[in-house]
């Protein structure tokens, strides 16, 4: 029973809690975006995000190997006990548009492998391509938002940053509203 003292309950709540509400929200722009079924969007979503996830608790846990002492526990006792010097927003302000960024950039990633996964493609072209345009049509379509055939496919990285911006907005929202509600 001495693991309930040490476990940080309210952070894994509020993590699921937010995790769902990003899955939902980026799964409906998802939907709307790249014009897939609401199964699909829900089952991309939720990959992207719980790898997102994953990610940043690793580095999240990482991190404090690099970081000054005073530095490093001002940063835990937020995170796990919600409470911190005044000092310590000039640090998570700049940290929050890194995390941002960082999971915008592994969702995309992470979008384009799975799409990469789930076609009928090969990961890996096993015809010798010579010329570096030949190797880079691939990204270069994907950025123009066309395939080969001319035809107009939605841009993976649009509905990514749209995704992550509007659940972003929402988790900020009900985060200052939490905060609000425990101080009045």
């Amino acid at each position: 029973m001495d693991v309930l003292y040490v476990l940080p309950l309210k952070v894994i709540t509020t993590q699921a809690l937010f995790l769902v509400m990003a899955i939902a929200i980026e799964a409906f722009i998802i939907q709307q975006q790249m014009e897939f079924s609401p199964r699909k969007s829900i089952e991309y979503s939720a990959s992207l995000n719980l790898l997102s996830t994953v990610m940043g608790w690793l580095i999240f846990f990482t991190s404090p190997f690099f970081l000054p002492n005073g530095l490093k526990f001002q940063v835990l006792n937020y995170v796990a006990f919600g409470f911190g010097e005044a000092t310590l927003i000039t640090v998570l302000i700049p940290i929050g548009f890194l995390t941002f960024f960082g999971t915008i950039g592994i969702e995309w990633l992470g979008f384009s492998l799975l799409q990469r996964l789930l076609s009928e493609q090969p990961l890996l072209d096993t015809s010798v391509q010579t010329s570096r345009r030949t190797f880079f049509q691939p990204i270069v379509q994907m950025k123009q938002g066309s395939s080969s055939s001319g035809i107009s496919q939605p841009d993976s990285l649009n509905a990514v940053l749209l995704g992550n911006s509007v659940s972003y907005g929402v988790i900020v929202i009900v985060l200052i509203a939490l905060r609000v509600a425990s101080v009045v």
